[in-house]
């Protein structure tokens, strides 16, 4: 389940994740930070209490954070903040989803960076494994930038110390990856770490129609939905589970009813 970082919404994700835990409907969280609690060296509350359940983080090194200079440094930080978490991703759709108006990046710097990352978390870290940045749900585009990253050096890699990363919201893009997982990279593991329904009423049908696909053609070996609450841009939107953790009591989509046992 992908959980955003948002301190205010604590009271509601306390609801909802103890909800899901009791009916065995979540497992494991992909979770991020902010610049400034890397920096500073502060842990993040939702993180902490995330953990605490004893829910599996995969932590996401978030694309800003992939243009300090002192890139070994801020995988410590990030790595020493999350006590028990051995899988941390690094960053996520970064060719596609970083503000027009601020710094961007391309695949090929992107892979300079992922490589330095690698090569120094593959020393110091035996017990950590890295999954690559998520390539976006568009079409062909996010294959043929998996394809780009093969070429760039992903396949020179050790699969035993990195998983793929790919956000699948779509059929075309399952053709598209599949392609590229089946083939280059078909000793490596894949995990979809986005997927779901921007419109509540067809998160149902996504989960029974589109999961087993991921799984037969792209050897998903784990989905996270996307998301408990989709309220990262400041406000509800049709993604999420639940909608109004600010201020309970909490909206259900009919997925997350279905999953706590609520119908």
């Amino acid at each position: 389940m992908v959980i955003h970082n948002d301190a205010g919404a604590l009271s509601g994700y306390q609801t909802a994740v103890r909800e899901l835990m009791a009916h065995d409907a979540i497992r494991g969280a992909r979770v991020g930070m902010s610049e400034s609690e890397v920096m500073n060296n502060s842990p993040n509350i939702i993180n902490q209490w995330l953990a605490a359940q004893g829910l599996e983080l995969l932590v996401i090194v978030d694309n800003y954070l992939l243009f300090h200079d002192n890139l070994e440094e801020i995988m410590d930080r990030v790595i020493a903040l999350h006590p028990g978490a051995t899988t941390f991703q690094i960053g996520n759709e970064i060719t596609t989803i970083l503000p027009k108006t601020g710094r961007t990046t391309t695949i090929e710097e992107y892979m300079k960076a992922f490589r330095r990352i690698y090569d120094h978390v593959s020393v110091k870290y035996p017990n950590i494994t890295l999954v690559s940045q998520s390539t976006i749900s568009a079409e062909t585009y996010g294959s043929q930038e998996l394809e780009k990253m093969v070429g760039l050096g992903l396949i020179r890699m050790s699969p035993q110390r990195v998983i793929i990363g790919m956000n699948v919201y779509g059929g075309p893009t399952v053709a598209g990856n599949a392609s590229v997982i089946n083939s280059q990279l078909r000793s490596y593991r894949v995990w979809v770490t986005e997927s779901g329904s921007l419109d509540p009423d067809r998160q149902v049908g996504h989960v029974a129609n589109s999961y087993p696909a991921l799984r037969n053609q792209l050897r998903a070996e784990r989905i996270y939905w996307y998301a408990l609450w989709a309220g990262d841009t400041g406000q509800d939107n049709g993604f999420g589970l639940i909608k109004n953790p600010y201020n309970p009591p909490l909206w259900e989509s009919p997925l997350y009813q279905i999953l706590t046992g609520k119908r």
